[in-house]
């Protein structure tokens, strides 16, 4: 959402519906400005009691939990409020709501572990979804090119009842590894943390690297046989694919090895139907070296190696 504090004094009032105990993030940044607009936000609960408020030279954000259930209210306004006038950005994530994706915005579920794209403004949040049965979830982020205020990545994982699991920021990646203790849809807030004034901006890359999302099926039927393909490509620098074969429903689990045979990431655990699956691999956070896929399911077991190589 954008909006324009004009003329000078002037107030925009935004409002949202939350349930007690869902986290929200709010996020506001300037977009253009005369006589130094200075962004500020302020948030007040269904009684109009003020929760919070934050203002920043260039963008603000408020996070906190909902204590109750109802209307909540945004005011955004200039924090000086006597000279200046612009135009902002201001982004909302939720945890209990649908994520609403903006027209050219990158926000939505996270494909598999598949490797997301996305850009990152002043005052923007991306909130992406993953939806999983249980277990590890490993989250990475990094920049591919920054703005004149470069961007700091900024990883929040959100659990389905608003709990906040796990958040990292860091000057050219980020990365959180959590266990999801109940099935659900998580939430992942992407932003920017520049010396926490949060008016960093630029491309970035998002992957579920070891996430136990269900793997995309590419050829629904019955094969004739388990089968687990080669990594392509092999050597690999940062992002590959896999594919295997399930011959009858079963409980299946793909895992990554190191080269002493320790697991270190699980790409995919649940149970399949019948059919040919892909799963994205992303292991640029691990060292270089020779590792190997596991595909186990009952009286099965097959391994590929792969090879990282920067």
């Amino acid at each position: 959402m954008t909006g324009t504090i004009s003329p000078v004094g002037d107030s925009d009032t935004w409002t949202f519906a939350a349930n007690t105990g869902e986290a929200i993030v709010i996020r506001v940044g300037e977009i253009t400005q005369s006589g130094s607009f200075t962004p500020r936000i302020r948030l007040k609960d269904p009684s109009a009691v003020l929760l919070a408020t934050a203002s920043g030279s260039v963008a603000a954000e408020i996070a906190v939990h909902a204590a109750s259930s109802g209307i909540f209210t945004v005011i955004v306004d200039d924090a000086i409020g006597t000279t200046a006038t612009g135009t902002y950005r201001l982004t909302l994530a939720e945890t209990g709501a649908a994520v609403v994706v903006s027209p050219g915005d990158e926000d939505g579920p996270l494909t598999n572990g598949a490797l997301q794209t996305g850009t990152i403004d002043v005052g923007d949040l991306d909130v992406w979804t993953l939806t999983t049965a249980g277990g590890p979830i490993v989250m990475n982020m990094g920049v591919i090119t920054g703005g004149s205020t470069p961007l700091h990545p900024w990883l929040r994982i959100y659990s389905p009842t608003g709990a906040l699991l796990g958040s990292s920021s860091g000057s050219a990646a980020a990365s959180v590894a959590v266990t999801a203790t109940t099935g659900g849809t998580y939430l992942v807030v992407a932003g920017d943390f520049f010396n926490a004034n949060l008016g960093g901006f630029g491309t970035y890359w998002l992957s579920a690297a070891g996430s136990t999302a269900v793997p995309q099926v590419v050829a629904p039927g019955r094969p004739t046989a388990w089968a687990l393909s080669p990594v392509a490509p092999n050597p690999l620098r940062m992002a590959g694919r896999v594919s295997f074969d399930v011959p009858q429903h079963a409980q299946v689990r793909l895992a990554l090895l190191d080269l002493a045979g320790r697991e270190v990431d699980v790409l995919s655990h649940g149970e399949l139907e019948p059919g040919r699956y892909n799963v994205s691999l992303d292991i640029r956070s691990r060292a270089p070296g020779v590792y190997f896929l596991r595909l186990e399911s009952s009286g099965v077991r097959m391994q590929r190696a792969v090879v990282l190589i920067r």
